[in-house]
């Protein structure tokens, strides 16, 4: 399984250097191509939360356009931009999750500071959350796969920004 992990973090990094973290340019329509009219509002957030207190530690969110933002808090669904990434790479990870979400319905492991994927799909007013405990991530294959995910997405971010809030 280590293999596995470590042949995933291998391959998304080459993806993303491949395909560059790419600053869109001002196009007609800023929406991804592979967002529908259902699915246009969409909010993918990520971050690690501290359960007890009811306090994010650090949390983002990428947005439909490809917007990727800080989020002050975990209800937040603007936060303050930290970058834009083009098309084909918010579309695969997009798929990435919609993927994992269709396998794994479910992920609700709480512990003192949690990991968190939270889908919000304002068109349908549906809301998926996942919430697993980060030092158990050997022990359970949901905990692995949308640990995977949540290291394909803290890949995006440039350095600082993981820094920030811990």
């Amino acid at each position: 399984m280590r293999l596995k992990l470590i042949t995933f973090i291998l391959l998304s990094v080459l993806f993303v250097a491949c395909n560059g973290l790419i600053v869109k340019q001002s196009k007609p329509n800023p929406i991804a191509v592979c967002v529908t009219e259902s699915n246009k509002g969409v909010l993918i957030k990520w971050g690690n939360y501290l359960t007890k207190k009811e306090k994010l530690i650090n949390g983002f969110v990428i947005k439909s356009n490809g917007s990727i933002c800080r989020l002050n808090n975990i209800l937040d669904t603007t936060g303050v931009e930290i970058l834009d990434v083009n098309d084909s790479i918010y579309c695969t990870y997009k798929n990435n999750v919609e993927k994992t979400i269709k396998k794994n319905q479910i992920l609700n492991v709480f512990a003192d500071t949690s990991r968190f994927l939270i889908v919000e799909n304002p068109s349908t007013q549906s809301v998926f959350r996942a919430f697993w405990n980060p030092n158990y991530f050997d022990k359970n294959t949901r905990n692995q796969e949308f640990g995977l995910l949540f290291t394909q997405y803290m890949l995006l971010l440039p350095e600082d920004e993981i820094l920030k809030g811990q």
